[in-house]
């Protein structure tokens, strides 16, 4: 019995050990991938918000939520502190799991949050009296006009004004591919 005892509290202390360990790996390979496909952020954060994630994987094939941000990302001449990406209700496929491969089969939403610093652009057309302003896909101010990069948001933003900056933000029902390629390795 006591032999019994020790086995199932071995078998115990190694199973917290591999899901305490599994999060930070995760987390790590998922910032690495996505900076890799990012050369323009000056850092990637990952955040998984789930424990335990092995075992509630391999048991389900759901993990609940994946938070991904890029800061300081440079594109089409624009500043964005900020892209956030939060995912809920991943589904993956637990048999490419088993073979050590992950694949993201579906999720239930999605939002990406992006913020724009407008900066001297901002206060110059502030003295000026113009405002900025979101049309579509392009951000205005006064007479100059800047696409925004569908990998950084991928579908059609809200957007509100803060001080010098613009936040745009939007739902989603798929992985964006910046995130779906860097997880998958594709």
């Amino acid at each position: 019995m006591r032999l019994l005892r020790f086995v199932m509290i071995v078998l115990a202390g190694l199973w917290l050990v591999g899901e305490i360990a599994v999060i930070p790996f995760a987390e790590s390979r998922i910032e690495s991938e996505v900076a890799d496909r990012t050369r323009d952020a000056t850092a990637v954060e990952a955040n998984i918000g789930s424990f335990p994630l092995a075992s509630r994987v391999l048991i389900t094939g759901k993990v609940p939520k994946l938070t991904v941000t890029l800061e300081r990302v440079a594109r089409q001449a624009l500043t964005f502190a900020e892209v956030r990406f939060e995912v809920f209700g991943i589904h993956v496929d637990r048999t490419a799991i088993l073979r050590g491969q992950a694949r993201i089969e579906d999720i239930d939403r999605g939002t990406v949050t992006a913020t724009i610093e407008l900066g001297a652009l901002g206060r110059i057309a502030e003295s000026a009296g113009v405002q900025a302003r979101v049309e579509g896909r392009t951000l205005l101010v006064g007479g100059v006009s800047r696409a925004i990069a569908r990998d950084l948001v991928p579908c059609a933003p809200d957007a509100r004004i803060e001080d010098q900056n613009v936040i745009l933000s939007c739902t989603i029902d798929e992985v964006p591919d910046i995130l779906l390629e860097s997880v998958q390795g594709g």
